[in-house]
Protein backbone atom coordinates (compact mmCIF):
# COMPACT_ATOMS: atom_id res chain seq x y z
CA UNK A 1 0.00 0.00 0.00
CA UNK A 2 1.07 3.60 -0.27
CA UNK A 3 2.60 5.77 2.14
CA UNK A 4 -0.51 7.27 4.25
CA UNK A 5 0.17 10.88 5.52
CA UNK A 6 -3.04 11.09 7.74
CA UNK A 7 -4.45 8.06 10.56
CA UNK A 8 -8.39 8.23 10.47
CA UNK A 9 -10.11 5.86 12.72
CA UNK A 10 -13.40 4.28 12.46
CA UNK A 11 -15.62 3.84 15.50
CA UNK A 12 -19.03 2.58 16.51
CA UNK A 13 -21.36 0.28 18.07
CA UNK A 14 -21.32 -2.99 17.00
CA UNK A 15 -23.49 -3.69 13.95
CA UNK A 16 -23.70 -0.12 12.86
CA UNK A 17 -22.47 -0.49 9.84
CA UNK A 18 -19.01 0.18 10.22
CA UNK A 19 -17.28 -2.43 8.22
CA UNK A 20 -19.41 -2.01 5.55
CA UNK A 21 -17.96 1.89 5.30
CA UNK A 22 -14.41 0.16 6.07
CA UNK A 23 -14.66 -1.43 2.68
CA UNK A 24 -16.30 1.24 0.75
CA UNK A 25 -14.01 3.48 1.84
CA UNK A 26 -10.52 1.23 1.09
CA UNK A 27 -11.83 -1.52 -1.31
CA UNK A 28 -9.30 -3.77 -2.09
CA UNK A 29 -6.63 -1.65 -0.57
CA UNK A 30 -6.95 -3.43 2.67
CA UNK A 31 -4.91 -5.75 5.23
CA UNK A 32 -5.33 -7.80 8.59
CA UNK A 33 -3.07 -8.58 11.28
CA UNK A 34 -3.36 -8.42 15.06
CA UNK A 35 -2.76 -6.10 17.52
CA UNK A 36 0.37 -6.46 19.49
CA UNK A 37 0.09 -9.06 22.50
CA UNK A 38 -3.70 -9.52 21.41
CA UNK A 39 -5.83 -11.52 19.11
CA UNK A 40 -7.82 -8.82 18.32
CA UNK A 41 -8.28 -8.28 14.92
CA UNK A 42 -6.18 -5.27 13.27
CA UNK A 43 -8.06 -4.09 9.87
CA UNK A 44 -6.06 -1.41 8.00
CA UNK A 45 -6.70 0.02 4.75
CA UNK A 46 -5.97 3.64 2.91
CA UNK A 47 -8.14 5.78 1.14
CA UNK A 48 -7.87 9.14 -1.23
CA UNK A 49 -9.07 12.52 -0.17
CA UNK A 50 -10.88 14.58 -2.68
CA UNK A 51 -7.37 16.69 -2.19
CA UNK A 52 -5.03 13.36 -3.59
CA UNK A 53 -4.25 13.23 0.29
CA UNK A 54 -3.40 9.32 0.90
CA UNK A 55 -4.95 8.24 4.16
CA UNK A 56 -4.69 5.44 6.36
CA UNK A 57 -7.97 3.74 7.72
CA UNK A 58 -7.98 1.72 10.81
CA UNK A 59 -11.23 -0.05 11.03
CA UNK A 60 -11.80 -0.58 15.60
CA UNK A 61 -13.62 -3.31 16.93
CA UNK A 62 -16.98 -2.28 17.40
CA UNK A 63 -17.83 -0.81 20.60
CA UNK A 64 -21.04 0.24 23.01
CA UNK A 65 -19.09 3.17 25.01
CA UNK A 66 -15.73 4.31 26.46
CA UNK A 67 -15.80 2.13 29.33
CA UNK A 68 -14.54 -1.24 28.27
CA UNK A 69 -15.37 -4.87 29.27
CA UNK A 70 -13.92 -7.13 26.18
CA UNK A 71 -10.60 -7.38 25.50
CA UNK A 72 -12.16 -6.12 21.69
CA UNK A 73 -13.16 -3.05 23.10
CA UNK A 74 -9.97 -2.23 24.94
CA UNK A 75 -8.03 -2.43 21.97
CA UNK A 76 -10.06 0.16 20.71
CA UNK A 77 -9.74 2.06 24.58
CA UNK A 78 -5.92 2.23 24.25
CA UNK A 79 -5.73 3.39 20.50
CA UNK A 80 -7.70 6.40 21.45
CA UNK A 81 -6.88 7.45 24.57
CA UNK A 82 -2.86 6.69 23.73
CA UNK A 83 -1.75 10.22 23.16
CA UNK A 84 1.70 9.04 21.29
CA UNK A 85 0.67 5.40 19.69
CA UNK A 86 1.39 4.52 16.15
CA UNK A 87 -2.11 5.07 15.42
CA UNK A 88 -2.64 8.35 16.74
CA UNK A 89 -6.14 9.51 14.68
CA UNK A 90 -5.94 12.61 12.96
CA UNK A 91 -9.74 12.25 12.26
CA UNK A 92 -12.02 9.74 14.02
CA UNK A 93 -15.45 8.31 12.13
CA UNK A 94 -17.52 7.77 14.43
CA UNK A 95 -20.67 5.30 12.62
CA UNK A 96 -24.13 6.36 14.53
CA UNK A 97 -27.13 3.85 13.43
CA UNK A 98 -30.20 6.34 13.40
CA UNK A 99 -32.62 3.57 14.23
CA UNK A 100 -30.93 3.25 17.75
CA UNK A 101 -29.59 7.31 17.94
CA UNK A 102 -29.92 7.39 21.46
CA UNK A 103 -27.48 4.28 22.30
CA UNK A 104 -24.95 5.16 19.72
CA UNK A 105 -25.00 8.93 20.63
CA UNK A 106 -23.80 8.17 24.30
CA UNK A 107 -20.30 6.91 22.64
CA UNK A 108 -21.00 9.43 19.87
CA UNK A 109 -20.87 12.10 22.63
CA UNK A 110 -18.12 10.30 24.40
CA UNK A 111 -16.14 10.05 21.09
CA UNK A 112 -16.38 14.14 20.73
CA UNK A 113 -15.36 15.08 24.39
CA UNK A 114 -12.34 13.41 24.00
CA UNK A 115 -11.50 16.39 21.40
CA UNK A 116 -10.10 14.93 18.58
CA UNK A 117 -11.76 16.11 15.42
CA UNK A 118 -14.91 14.32 14.74
CA UNK A 119 -17.33 13.56 11.97
CA UNK A 120 -20.34 11.33 12.13
CA UNK A 121 -21.18 8.62 9.63
CA UNK A 122 -25.33 8.32 9.91
CA UNK A 123 -26.02 4.96 8.90
CA UNK A 124 -29.33 3.59 7.99
CA UNK A 125 -31.45 6.69 7.92
CA UNK A 126 -34.21 5.08 5.78
CA UNK A 127 -34.69 2.56 8.11
CA UNK A 128 -35.11 4.78 11.27
CA UNK A 129 -37.55 6.81 8.62
CA UNK A 130 -39.91 4.19 7.85
CA UNK A 131 -40.16 2.97 11.39
CA UNK A 132 -41.82 6.95 12.65
CA UNK A 133 -38.65 8.73 13.57
CA UNK A 134 -38.01 12.38 11.41
CA UNK A 135 -34.02 12.05 11.24
CA UNK A 136 -32.17 15.51 10.15
CA UNK A 137 -28.38 15.10 10.04
CA UNK A 138 -28.31 18.91 9.82
CA UNK A 139 -29.99 19.08 13.41
CA UNK A 140 -27.98 16.34 14.96
CA UNK A 141 -24.54 18.25 13.31
CA UNK A 142 -25.70 21.78 15.11
CA UNK A 143 -26.99 19.62 18.36
CA UNK A 144 -22.78 17.56 18.50
CA UNK A 145 -21.26 20.40 17.14
CA UNK A 146 -19.25 17.99 14.46
CA UNK A 147 -20.16 17.86 10.92
CA UNK A 148 -23.15 14.61 10.33
CA UNK A 149 -23.10 13.12 6.81
CA UNK A 150 -25.84 10.13 6.12
CA UNK A 151 -24.17 7.45 4.00
CA UNK A 152 -25.34 4.10 2.77
CA UNK A 153 -21.84 2.25 2.52
CA UNK A 154 -23.38 -0.77 0.74
CA UNK A 155 -24.52 1.10 -2.32
CA UNK A 156 -21.59 4.12 -1.97
CA UNK A 157 -24.47 6.75 -1.17
CA UNK A 158 -21.95 9.76 0.79
CA UNK A 159 -19.46 8.11 0.36
CA UNK A 160 -17.55 11.27 -1.52
CA UNK A 161 -19.85 14.02 0.67
CA UNK A 162 -17.92 12.14 4.18
CA UNK A 163 -14.25 12.11 2.30
CA UNK A 164 -14.99 15.72 1.85
CA UNK A 165 -16.04 16.60 5.85
CA UNK A 166 -13.00 14.31 6.23
CA UNK A 167 -10.73 16.56 4.33
CA UNK A 168 -12.04 20.08 6.24
CA UNK A 169 -11.84 18.89 10.07
CA UNK A 170 -8.50 17.20 9.15
CA UNK A 171 -6.01 19.42 11.17
CA UNK A 172 -8.63 21.80 12.45
CA UNK A 173 -7.71 23.08 16.39
CA UNK A 174 -10.54 21.81 18.37
CA UNK A 175 -9.09 22.51 21.69
CA UNK A 176 -11.32 25.32 22.28
CA UNK A 177 -14.21 23.15 21.45
CA UNK A 178 -17.17 23.42 24.31
CA UNK A 179 -17.10 19.84 26.04
CA UNK A 180 -20.27 18.07 25.29
CA UNK A 181 -21.60 17.71 29.31
CA UNK A 182 -19.80 19.52 32.19
CA UNK A 183 -17.53 16.69 34.22
CA UNK A 184 -19.40 16.94 37.99
CA UNK A 185 -18.01 15.11 41.00
CA UNK A 186 -14.29 15.30 39.52
CA UNK A 187 -11.92 17.80 41.00
CA UNK A 188 -10.78 20.24 37.48
CA UNK A 189 -7.13 20.49 39.43
CA UNK A 190 -6.86 16.34 39.46
CA UNK A 191 -7.88 16.42 35.65
CA UNK A 192 -5.12 19.01 35.05
CA UNK A 193 -2.13 17.32 36.82
CA UNK A 194 -3.14 14.11 34.70
CA UNK A 195 -2.94 15.89 31.57
CA UNK A 196 0.59 16.86 32.32
CA UNK A 197 1.52 13.84 33.38
CA UNK A 198 0.74 12.23 30.70
CA UNK A 199 -0.15 14.22 27.93
CA UNK A 200 -3.53 13.56 26.90
CA UNK A 201 -5.03 16.69 25.05
CA UNK A 202 -9.02 17.16 27.01
CA UNK A 203 -10.45 16.86 30.55
CA UNK A 204 -12.49 13.74 29.40
CA UNK A 205 -9.39 11.21 28.36
CA UNK A 206 -7.83 12.70 31.89
CA UNK A 207 -10.93 11.22 33.44
CA UNK A 208 -10.69 8.05 32.20
CA UNK A 209 -6.99 7.56 32.82
CA UNK A 210 -8.02 8.12 36.45
CA UNK A 211 -10.92 5.70 36.00
CA UNK A 212 -8.32 2.91 33.76
CA UNK A 213 -4.71 3.68 34.65
CA UNK A 214 -3.98 -0.09 36.16
CA UNK A 215 -5.44 -1.72 32.64
CA UNK A 216 -3.55 0.68 30.34
CA UNK A 217 -0.14 -0.59 28.60
CA UNK A 218 0.80 2.77 27.61
CA UNK A 219 1.35 4.26 30.58
CA UNK A 220 4.51 3.82 32.32
CA UNK A 221 5.16 2.22 35.26
CA UNK A 222 6.23 5.94 36.84
CA UNK A 223 3.06 7.46 35.48
CA UNK A 224 1.11 5.26 37.04
CA UNK A 225 2.10 5.31 40.37
CA UNK A 226 1.98 8.73 40.12
CA UNK A 227 -1.42 8.37 39.27
CA UNK A 228 -2.37 6.71 41.66
CA UNK A 229 -1.24 9.27 44.28
CA UNK A 230 -3.14 12.09 42.39
CA UNK A 231 -6.28 10.30 42.79
CA UNK A 232 -5.59 9.60 46.62
CA UNK A 233 -5.16 13.46 47.26
CA UNK A 234 -8.21 14.15 45.57
CA UNK A 235 -9.98 11.81 46.84
CA UNK A 236 -11.39 10.41 43.63
CA UNK A 237 -14.47 8.09 43.59
CA UNK A 238 -15.05 6.45 40.26
CA UNK A 239 -18.07 4.92 40.32
CA UNK A 240 -19.71 8.48 41.40
CA UNK A 241 -17.86 10.37 38.87
CA UNK A 242 -18.80 7.41 35.65
CA UNK A 243 -22.63 7.41 37.24
CA UNK A 244 -22.99 11.30 37.26
CA UNK A 245 -21.06 11.33 33.53
CA UNK A 246 -23.31 8.65 31.85
CA UNK A 247 -26.63 10.22 33.36
CA UNK A 248 -26.09 13.88 32.04
CA UNK A 249 -25.27 12.42 28.76
CA UNK A 250 -28.39 10.22 28.31
CA UNK A 251 -30.46 13.61 29.78
CA UNK A 252 -28.92 15.58 26.98
CA UNK A 253 -28.95 13.38 24.43
CA UNK A 254 -32.69 12.41 25.25
CA UNK A 255 -33.51 16.74 24.31
CA UNK A 256 -31.92 15.93 20.35
CA UNK A 257 -34.25 12.35 20.16
CA UNK A 258 -37.46 12.92 21.83
CA UNK A 259 -38.73 15.66 19.41
CA UNK A 260 -37.82 13.41 16.72
CA UNK A 261 -40.48 10.85 17.36
CA UNK A 262 -43.08 11.73 15.12
CA UNK A 263 -47.22 11.48 16.45
CA UNK A 264 -47.79 9.13 14.32
CA UNK A 265 -45.20 7.09 14.31
CA UNK A 266 -45.79 3.97 12.03
CA UNK A 267 -44.99 0.23 13.78
CA UNK A 268 -41.69 -1.33 13.12
CA UNK A 269 -41.56 -2.89 9.41
CA UNK A 270 -41.01 -6.92 10.25
CA UNK A 271 -37.26 -8.24 9.33
CA UNK A 272 -36.52 -11.37 7.58
CA UNK A 273 -36.06 -13.57 10.74
CA UNK A 274 -39.40 -11.53 11.97
CA UNK A 275 -41.73 -13.44 8.78
CA UNK A 276 -39.42 -16.56 9.46
CA UNK A 277 -40.81 -16.81 12.75
CA UNK A 278 -44.22 -16.34 11.86
CA UNK A 279 -44.01 -19.57 9.90
CA UNK A 280 -41.47 -21.71 12.04
CA UNK A 281 -43.94 -20.81 15.14
CA UNK A 282 -46.88 -21.16 13.49
CA UNK A 283 -49.18 -24.31 15.18
CA UNK A 284 -50.12 -26.07 12.34
CA UNK A 285 -47.28 -25.56 9.80
CA UNK A 286 -44.47 -25.26 12.82
CA UNK A 287 -45.09 -29.02 13.52
CA UNK A 288 -45.19 -29.99 10.25
CA UNK A 289 -41.61 -28.09 9.68
CA UNK A 290 -40.41 -29.54 12.81
CA UNK A 291 -41.49 -33.51 11.83
CA UNK A 292 -39.54 -33.19 8.57
CA UNK A 293 -36.43 -31.56 10.25
CA UNK A 294 -36.39 -34.21 12.62
CA UNK A 295 -36.82 -37.07 9.49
Amino acid sequence: MSQAVMNIALVGNPNSGKTSLFNALTGLNQKVGNFPGVTVDKKLGTTQLPNGIKAKVIDLPGTYSLYPKSADEYVAYELLLNPRGAYVPDVIVVVVDATMLQRNLLFCSQIIDLKHPVVVALTMVDLAEANGYAIDADVISDFLGVPVVAINPRIGEGTEELKQALQRVAGQEIGGRAAFIPLKEVEPKMLEDIKMLTEVKSDYAALHLACANERLNFLTHAQSERLQNIKSEYGFKKAAAQGAEVMARYNKIEQLTSPMERGNKAEPQPGFTAKLDKILLHRFWGNIIMLLVLL
